[in-house]
């Protein structure tokens, strides 16, 4: 939850620094690759994360959180190899949602500056 809210306040930050500039074209673009970039390194570390804990053999203590990252992500407690995989799965569909969003964001701001 902590990353979260650390993520939205840089891209609500970056958004006002851009938008305050009113003389030049509003890129949006550059918004969502701010936020693609955030979401990419976010489903790294939780594919590092549930990737760790299903090929662990049951010779340790149990399963664990592998990174700081994933840890501000998930949280404290009941953690499962299935709470794992659906934040990893989450986190891929929102980064995949944000690749669309950014191609077709930069698609038409090309194609409004050729205008």
């Amino acid at each position: 939850m902590l990353f979260i809210i650390i993520a939205g306040v840089i891209l609500i930050g970056y958004a006002f620094l851009i938008f305050r500039r009113s003389q030049e074209p509003k890129e949006y673009s550059k918004i969502v690759l701010i936020g693609l970039i955030i979401s990419v390194i976010s489903t790294i570390a939780l594919s590092n994360n549930y990737i760790v804990n299903l090929i662990t053999p049951p010779v340790n203590d149990g399963i664990a959180i592998t990174n700081n990252l994933a840890y501000w992500i998930i949280g404290e407690g009941n953690w499962t190899k299935d709470l794992f995989k659906k934040a990893y799965d989450t986190s891929t569909a929102i980064s995949f949602v944000l690749l669309v969003l950014y191609a077709v964001m930069l698609f038409l701001e090309k194609k409004k500056i050729v205008k």
